[in-house]
């Protein structure tokens, strides 16, 4: 999986991973929420 320096910052919480695989949360959706402030810092590259 490809990984960014700032990763930490643009979530919060980060997924789960045991023995290779995705454990998914209690909560709906992958249970991380965006940080609006973080992912305007960092916008995509075109």
């Amino acid at each position: 999986m490809d990984r960014l320096a700032w990763d930490d910052e643009l979530f919060g919480g980060a997924p789960r991973i045991e023995n290779g695989e995705l454990v998914m949360p209690e909560v709906p959706g992958w249970g991380m929420d965006p940080n609006g402030k973080a992912l305007r810092a960092h916008p995509p590259m075109q």
